[in-house]
């Protein structure tokens, strides 16, 4: 894994506007710590604590008798109430992971980000989802319908 460092996201405003990629809000994440069993945690930093965004990511070798490798990635967004804004009433939690066989090339690795990141988002040229292409699983999220 690659030194802890600040990383950017964009939210899904651009989404729900229609507007080209970077126009909703971006979050800084910043790195705060690295847990005992190597779990890295970022945290967008705020005035209130409960309403921070947290990105987690963890990469666990394959152990003796193991085959694979599991790499887990976690976004919790916090859902705050309409009228306190202080007070927290849930989470949106997104979590993938991937399981990656010891044998597996550079090339099995790539494939399987690039066919999850395109499953995720369509057309990266077109991130608009009342324009671009949408995925079953953008409309799963966002519109909670199932695949008919």
């Amino acid at each position: 894994m690659g030194a802890i460092a600040s990383v950017s996201a964009h939210d899904g405003q651009n989404f729900q506007s229609g507007s080209s990629a970077g126009s909703g809000g971006s979050y800084a994440f910043v790195p705060s710590f690295i847990d005992a069993s190597g779990v890295a945690t970022w945290f967008v930093l705020g005035d209130v604590l409960d309403a921070r965004p947290k990105f987690t990511l963890s990469v666990k070798l394959p152990k003796a008798g193991s085959q694979v490798a599991r790499i887990t990635a976690k976004a919790v967004l916090p859902v705050m109430d309409a009228t306190d804004s202080s007070l927290k009433v849930g989470d949106c939690i997104g979590t993938i992971e991937f399981v990656i066989p010891k044998k597996a090339t550079e090339d099995d690795r790539y494939d399987i980000l690039a066919i999850l990141t395109n499953l995720l988002v369509g057309n990266a040229k077109a991130l608009s989802y009342t324009s671009g292409p949408v995925t079953d699983i953008q409309k799963a999220v966002v519109d909670l319908e199932s695949v008919y």
